[in-house]
């Protein structure tokens, strides 16, 4: 993926209430790799968190949230995780520290 298909959200706009939540749109592939850096609300980056991804599938009413797992930051606070891509799909990160 180029940078044109990167999806960029900045610590602050995502911590909320000691969670993050964030919506992500992406381009028709079959799946796509999502990484991040978890922050603490003083940005300060938190090694080993652990975050639960949830799948929201908006095509069906109400939308359908699917737990599909949990992945970990490594000690620079980095995570990644390869996802599939549907039309009318959303995933939601929430960080456990």
């Amino acid at each position: 993926m180029g940078a044109s298909n990167s999806v960029y959200v900045e610590g602050s706009k995502i911590i909320k209430n000691g969670g993050a939540v964030a919506n992500l749109y992406m381009d028709k592939e079959e799946y796509v790799f999502v990484s991040g850096i978890i922050y603490s609300p003083t940005k300060e980056v938190i090694p080993n968190a652990a975050v639960s991804i949830t799948l929201i599938d908006k095509s069906e009413t109400p939308p359908n949230e699917i737990f599909l797992g949990v992945t970990f930051s490594n000690q620079d606070g980095v995570y990644g995780v390869s996802l599939p891509w549907k039309l009318n799909y959303e995933y939601k990160f929430i960080p456990y520290c």
